[in-house]
């Protein structure tokens, strides 16, 4: 039995935009209208099979509150990857994500993968960022992108699973690069698919 890949992966962004959300309903598949403001930072754990390999992601979730700003990045310091979330209805909290990729490029020491993350895709008639103007912004730092609802679950499994598809395989192909040693199981059909 070998022991699962770790991965930490950092969810940050504007207070309101459902960054609690959107982890526990990955957790649990369940909408919590109750979810406290967070408070300096979370820790949340998680297991997925990728390729029927496991993977344990720890995910950090950050208060988005201008108080609490200084201590974010003390969590997403070494993290895989890190999610840039706004809400779809909330121009404000979409126009400040350079300012925060800004804090990443600044504190992170290493070269994270990014995600950009538009939540709330379930108030489409409240919509203020339309999808392409997120599509153009995630192109733009070289960012996978991803409109999802934390409230009805729609996009979150899916996007989850891609994102740890995507660091599991960045990461073994910069592993390889070092070592020089390139992993059969990597190169085959069924691995270049995708994941779970």
């Amino acid at each position: 039995m070998f022991r699962a890949r770790e991965y930490k992966i950092c969810i940050i962004g504007d207070s309101g935009v459902g960054k609690s959300c959107l982890i526990t309903y990955f957790l649990t598949q369940k909408f919590d209208s109750n979810n406290k403001v967070t408070v300096g930072g979370a820790y949340h754990e998680k297991q997925l099979f990728i390729n029927n390999e496991p993977l344990h992601l720890q995910i950090w979730d950050t208060a988005g509150q201008e108080r609490f700003r200084s201590m974010t990045p003390m969590y997403y310091r070494n993290a895989d990857l890190i999610i840039l979330a706004y809400s779809i209805n909330s121009q404000k909290s979409f126009s400040n994500l350079p300012g925060w990729l800004l804090d990443v490029q600044k504190y992170h020491d290493g070269d994270p993968i990014l995600s950009v993350v538009g939540n709330k895709s379930d108030l489409e008639k409240y919509r203020k960022v339309e999808t392409k103007e997120g599509k153009e912004y995630a192109q733009s730092i070289d960012a996978t992108f991803f409109e999802v609802s934390a409230k009805s679950g729609t996009g979150i499994s899916e996007m989850f699973g891609k994102i740890a598809y995507q660091v599991a395989e960045t990461r073994d192909r910069a592993k390889q690069n070092k070592t020089g040693y390139i992993n059969p199981e990597s190169q085959t059909e069924t691995n270049k698919k995708g994941c779970c």
